[in-house]
């Protein structure tokens, strides 16, 4: 794409066309890339000469700084990835119950300013909760559910997704019932299940619309609509009815006598230092990717938007 602003439209299209199949891309996996990039850019010196002034581990009094640091040079450069780059760079340090405090708030504020890192916001907080045991669920938890809420009803699902994963994941339960009455009505499958999910771990404390969920599965819509992910995982776990008996299908038995899951309510993210391992390892592989492009088209001159 010749521009950022084109780039970023295309992504928007093939987004809604997932949707339009009950489907979503992996946000932490797709992002426009440009392809050359100004080495210069001053935030990015000024972080890099921050860091570069004293070595070792970010504690105390100088993560305080740099987390100042962060927010200040994002607001300065509204259009830049400053937040982004911030969380590359803490994904790799070990906090402390004394530092959780300040990452915390950090974090929150990241949340509204960056919503496109909420993947990484997301497995830093429960990272930060696993390794420490200190994050405050009554702070997080309001916060959280609501920035979901406002996700929802703007439709930027990637968000409200692992905005709710996040809370699943720190065990903090949902009581907002706008959110899940907003969650009623939005085609996620992902999103349903991940609140059938927590209602099974006893982590919403408002009543979930699964009669709703229920009366739109049918023998017909789970051939042709979103909710066949929710239909064939929502029954086979028991978490809904099947007053259709959609799972006799032939498509759906088949994959049940299989053992076929796509949800596994097992998982949540990396630990800490198995993220830092595979980032750095595609971050690598990314770099010989472009060297290797560009030698391929050396003799070409790029527009300066890349």
């Amino acid at each position: 794409m010749p521009t950022l602003e084109s780039s970023e439209t295309v992504l928007s299209h093939v987004v809604r066309a997932y949707r339009e199949y009950g489907l979503d891309i992996n946000g932490s996996k797709t992002s426009v890339t440009r392809v050359i990039q100004h080495l210069e850019e001053a935030w990015k010196s000024e972080i890099g000469a921050f860091l570069s002034h004293r070595s070792g581990d970010l504690k105390g009094a100088r993560l305080r700084e740099f987390l100042a640091l962060t927010l200040r040079l994002q607001s300065e450069n509204a259009k830049q990835a400053v937040t982004n780059y911030a969380l590359t760079v803490l994904e790799n340090q070990a906090f402390s119950k004394a530092d959780v405090e300040a990452m915390e708030s950090f974090l929150l504020k990241s949340a509204i300013i960056a919503p496109g890192s909420m993947s990484r916001i997301s497995e830093l907080l429960i990272n930060l909760e696993h390794d420490t045991g200190a994050v405050s669920k009554k702070r997080i938890g309001p916060r959280f559910s609501d920035l979901a809420l406002r996700s929802l009803e703007k439709g930027d699902l990637y968000e409200a997704l692992w905005l709710v994963f996040t809370l699943r994941g720190l065990g903090i339960a949902i009581s907002d019932e706008h959110l899940l009455s907003t969650a009623a009505v939005t085609k996620s499958s992902a999103l349903a299940l991940t609140l059938l999910d927590m209602k099974s771990r006893g982590l919403v404390k408002a009543k979930l619309p699964t009669a709703d969920w229920e009366k739109q599965i049918t023998k017909e819509s789970v051939l042709t609509d979103w909710n066949w992910l929710l239909a064939y995982e929502g029954c086979r776990r028991g978490w809904l009815a099947d007053p259709g008996a959609v799972m006799a299908r032939p498509f759906f038995a088949a994959m049940n006598a299989r053992g076929v899951f796509f949800y596994d309510e097992r998982r949540n993210v990396r630990k800490r230092t198995t993220m830092a391992k595979v980032r750095s390892a595609l971050r690598r592989k990314f770099q010989r990717e472009v060297r290797e492009f560009l030698f391929s088209v050396r003799d070409v001159e790029f527009d300066s938007n890349y």
